[in-house]
């Protein structure tokens, strides 16, 4: 029996404007993917004999029926290849549930990697059209580098950054709906571009990047949930250069100058909150 293992990262919005639906009912964006490889899950699929596919995981939030978006993504791979096999797939969480960061689609799309891997059944374009399926985030992960993502999420554009720095995650431990967040987008007066963002991480000027965070849909969030309100601006006073929520939320993440700055900040929140809070440090080195 074949086995493979694939640690696929979590994510962070960088910047996110919403723009219109499309014809399909889905909200057209611009946004910049940047990938935290220190942050990630494991995925183990062991192929067998059986015609079953069968999902296992260490995490209680995780589902392990056909609701599970690693199952759908065997599913559809299979469908769409008239094939059939047998697997056993184990999710090993570490990024955290519903939180913004897309693991649910970084895992769907580790699974897709390694059935291609072992069948090589589709062409690149065809595999693309697989994860389009299974959720918006789902293409990035197929290649995930810093980018900029169009359409849906779909139409990708890799950029260099040519600065090195510290993010802390932030993510208090209640889910939020992808769709709820969408539905209730608030409009807002920022007027903050997409080029501003890719230009700041073409330059070796960790304030400028700060400086042009964007999420149109941290409103309403902000709205319904004050504490991310409160966090966020804590976050800045700990010394934070800006912070912000990723995708839909609720995770945010702040831009710090070095580790011990980072260090020190998440020393002063968790003094503060005694909430049930994940504090995680990275170190962006692409």
């Amino acid at each position: 029996m074949n086995r493979y293992s694939l640690n696929t990262p979590a994510k962070i919005n960088l910047f996110l404007k919403v723009n219109r639906k499309n014809n399909n009912n889905y909200h057209e964006i611009e946004t910049v993917f940047l990938p935290l490889k220190d942050i990630y899950d494991t995925i183990t699929v062991i192929f067998n004999d059986t015609d079953e596919i069968v999902v296992t995981t260490d995490h209680y939030d995780v589902p392990t029926d056909e609701t599970n978006l690693c199952y759908k993504a065997a599913e559809l791979y299979f469908n769409d290849s008239n094939n059939n096999k047998g697997m056993t797939i184990n999710i090993e969480k570490r990024i955290p549930v519903a939180a913004g960061m897309g693991g649910g689609s970084s895992d769907a799309a580790a699974v897709l990697l390694i059935l291609q891997k072992e069948f090589n059944l589709f062409k690149k374009e065809e595999l693309l059209a697989i994860a389009v399926k299974l959720g918006a985030d789902v293409p990035f992960f197929l290649n995930p580098v810093a980018s900029i993502g169009r359409g849906i999420g779909e139409v990708l554009t890799p950029i260099d950054i040519k600065q090195d720095f510290i993010i802390i995650i932030c993510a208090p431990h209640f889910p939020v709906s992808a769709a709820w967040a969408y539905k209730n987008l608030i409009s807002n007066s920022n007027i903050l571009e997409i080029n501003g963002c890719v230009d700041a991480l073409s330059k070796q000027n960790i304030k400028l990047i700060a400086d042009s965070l964007r999420n149109d849909l941290a409103p309403a969030l902000y709205e319904k949930f004050p504490i991310l309100d409160i966090l966020k601006n804590e976050l800045i006073e700990a010394g934070a250069l800006n912070a912000e929520i990723t995708g839909s939320g609720p995770t945010l993440f702040c831009i710090c100058e070095n580790e011990e700055k980072a260090d020190k900040i998440v020393s002063k929140m968790k003094k503060k909150f005694n909430a049930d809070i994940e504090y995680l440090i990275t170190n962006v080195k692409l």
